[in-house]
């Protein structure tokens, strides 16, 4: 029997990059998948539902879940709802003489509808997409958006309390000085956070260094070029506004 492919799904999300992120693609319902003939490859940066060229029991819709494979997702995706999964039900563009239909998603965007998210749960959406042979195959990408989070860098060492300073040479992040804390192993550390969140990427281009002020004339002496970047570990910060922002941890020594 020959096929020919019917939807395309591809999913990004900006923590992996051009990555694949560890997601896979499920038929909701697989015996309707079945009874039309048709056949679901899921893998890499999504999946593939092909069909028979010669089609004869036609669905108006199928309904595939994008589920997370690792855990780590939930805490890096804008938009996952922990208590409900959302429900996407894009409609075709009808573009006359446009034979190929584009989707796009984004978890951030208003669902349709819901469903509750049983224990255990790892959907990240639903997607109830229209069927047409004429117009397949069809393409449906589904974008995720990374979080954002307060980088806070916190310095130990004997050079903590000297006027040090964290800085990006293309002035887009700035930070706070939010002077000493004591740490639960009891030592002193000097923390600098930066005043707006900042994008969470596995592999993030920003470079940021840490300075320490000299007396003029001199230029600020650099004491570490290139600081380890933001990373995963999040956690959200008592008494913030708003209360959702997450604070991402940095520890240095000097």
């Amino acid at each position: 029997m020959e096929y020919r492919a019917a939807l395309e799904i591809d999913i990004r999300h900006d923590y992996w990059g051009d990555a694949p992120a560890p997601f896979r693609v499920s038929a909701a319902d697989p015996s309707l998948l079945q009874r039309a003939g048709l056949v679901l490859r899921s893998g890499g940066p999504g999946a593939v539902l092909v069909a028979p060229v010669e089609i004869e029991e036609v669905p108006e819709r199928v309904t595939l879940d994008i589920i997370a494979d690792d855990t780590q997702l939930i805490g890096l995706t804008r938009g996952w709802r922990s208590d409900t999964v959302p429900v996407f039900a894009p409609e075709l563009a009808t573009t006359p003489g446009d034979d190929v239909a584009q989707i796009s998603i984004s978890p951030t965007d208003s669902a349709q509808s819901d469903l509750p998210r049983r224990p255990g749960d790892r959907r990240l959406c639903q997607l109830d997409l229209p069927f047409d042979p004429a117009r397949f195959p069809i393409t449906c990408t589904v974008a995720c958006e990374t979080v954002q989070a307060l980088w806070a860098y916190h310095i130990v060492g004997k050079g903590s309390a000297d006027p040090i300073r964290v800085v990006d040479d293309t002035d887009k992040i700035a930070f706070d000085d939010l002077g000493e804390e004591i740490l639960p192993n009891g030592r002193t550390a000097r923390v600098l956070r930066s005043s707006t969140p900042v994008p969470i990427r596995q592999r993030n281009a920003i470079r940021l260094a840490l300075k320490e002020d000299q007396p003029p004339p001199y230029d600020p002496e650099t004491l570490i070029p290139v600081l380890p970047v933001g990373g995963s570990n999040l956690r959200p910060i008592p008494g913030a506004t708003p209360a959702d922002i997450l604070q991402s941890d940095i520890y240095v020594s000097l």
